[in-house]
């Protein structure tokens, strides 16, 4: 004997019920998917100059890398040298800080932390700007969460990643011939990686005017302003002198590497010559030139670069 079933089911009922059941999953799976899982937070963000007491920015930039380098990077401009007070979403971030009144600087690698670097930009195919002093500071793996018990507060302490090259020429005669007088030092790195605080392996040329001293007919002088030494074995740096006079251009090399390398202050260099005679003719002695560095340099040695006559 065969037994039938008693129940009965109602189909549009239980569809019904299933639609709703699959909308609500997909809603909600849809609204998990727009849950941020930080929270904004404010960061007072505090500048302590001991590493460089002389400096006076006018404004610091602080870039914040999201640990996970998946979300975005955070830029903040800030226009007071002791800090000020930003807003982002918590989280673990890498953090850069530099001043950025720099028009002879350029950055590149800028998505990344451990790369950013700052170059001195191009003037022409031989010649770069100078950059201006650097100030960079940088703080690895700092979390940011909001805390109630206390102000979110990071201190960054900036140093100095260029360096100053003062450049003086005494006992120099012949300087009432010259029209205009340039000073370029080559072999000066090109770059410098703001979190490794390291130069580059690539070389520059580094411009900046000499002027007579008012008080001193007989002295010419100068500061450039550049990334050291490069990041490579026994560099060496050359500073040419190129001067005007009625007669022509010309120009004389000296090697410098002693000077700098053994300066007692690396990010303030100082760098003199003494005993330079300005070429009163358009027959300059020894045109081959040398790159003897000493007192008593004379006439020797200055090449002619291009003659004119007015």
């Amino acid at each position: 004997m065969t037994s039938k079933s008693n129940k009965t089911y109602n189909l549009p009922l239980i569809i019904a019920i299933l639609t709703v059941w699959v909308g609500s999953f997909l809603s909600s799976c849809s609204q998990k998917d727009l849950v941020y899982d930080s929270d904004p937070v404010k960061v007072m963000v505090d500048f302590d100059w001991i590493d460089a007491s002389g400096a006076s920015p006018e404004g610091m930039t602080v870039l914040f890398f999201p640990a996970d380098e998946n979300s975005q990077i955070w830029r903040f401009d800030i226009a007071d040298r002791n800090g000020g007070e930003i807003e982002l979403l918590s989280g673990i971030y890498n953090v850069i800080a530099f001043n950025n009144d720099l028009p002879g600087v350029e950055f590149s690698n800028t998505d990344s932390f451990d790369r950013f670097s700052a170059s001195s930009r191009n003037i022409n195919d031989s010649v770069t700007s100078q950059t201006g002093m650097l100030y960079a500071a940088s703080l690895k793996a700092t979390a940011l969460y909001p805390d109630i018990r206390k102000e979110l507060r990071i201190c960054m302490t900036p140093d100095s990643l260029a360096t100053d090259y003062h450049i003086s020429l005494d006992s120099v005669s012949g300087t009432q011939r010259i029209k205009t007088a340039t000073a370029i030092l080559k072999g000066l790195a090109r770059s410098v990686c703001l979190q490794l605080k390291c130069n580059s392996e690539q070389t520059c040329c580094v411009s900046a005017p000499l002027h007579i001293d008012p008080y001193c007919q007989s002295r010419l002088e100068t500061v450039a302003t550049g990334f050291g030494n490069p990041d490579i074995p026994d560099p060496k740096i050359n500073m040419e002198i190129i001067v005007t006079t009625s007669h022509g251009k010309y120009s004389k090399t000296f090697d410098v590497t002693d000077q700098i390398m053994n300066s007692m202050h690396p990010k303030d260099v100082y760098i003199n010559i003494k005993g330079l005679d300005i070429p009163e003719s358009d027959d300059p002695t020894n045109p081959d030139g040398n790159l003897d560095v000493g007192i008593s340099v004379g006439v020797d040695g200055w090449q002619l670069i291009e003659i004119f006559y007015s």
